[in-house]
């Protein structure tokens, strides 16, 4: 009996083990998506890399102002660096089971993101309005 009971212990130590380390490479993966996100969006004003916006369960609906505002591209660096800490503080937090959620409420940011595209002259014609959505389970 002694030997099953050690089995299930064992078992028990060995979940546990494996829960806390696919968790930590779960936020290793959103943390990576959220500094590509923000390392690869065009700046002017920073308003675009701040709204990059991370929520533990749901998703965020709401927009924020830039959180260095600028202009062309002066406060990128002190943005990016915000938002990425914020965003890895908050993924940081996140539990098994639980979503990440990496959003950008911004109406423009699609846009933004593919300027010499068709999908940006679609844009500036009044046809395309998305936000760029990443749930990470």
């Amino acid at each position: 009996m002694a030997g099953l009971e050690g089995l299930v212990i064992e078992m028990r130590a060995l979940s546990t083990k494996i829960n806390a380390e696919t968790n930590k490479n779960t936020q290793d993966v959103a943390i990576k998506v959220l500094e590509t996100f923000v390392n690869v969006t065009r700046v002017d004003t920073s308003k675009a890399i701040s709204n990059y916006l991370v929520s533990i369960g749901s998703a965020p609906s709401f927009i924020i102002n830039a959180r260095y505002p600028g202009k062309g591209g002066s406060t990128q660096g002190q943005s990016s660096k915000s938002t990425i800490d914020e965003g890895t503080y908050k993924i940081r937090g996140r539990q098994i089971g639980q979503d990440i959620v990496i959003q950008n409420n911004l109406s423009y940011i699609d846009w933004l993101d593919s300027k010499d595209s068709m999908e940006a002259r679609a844009y500036q014609a009044g046809i395309a309005k998305a936000a760029q959505i990443v749930s990470i389970k």
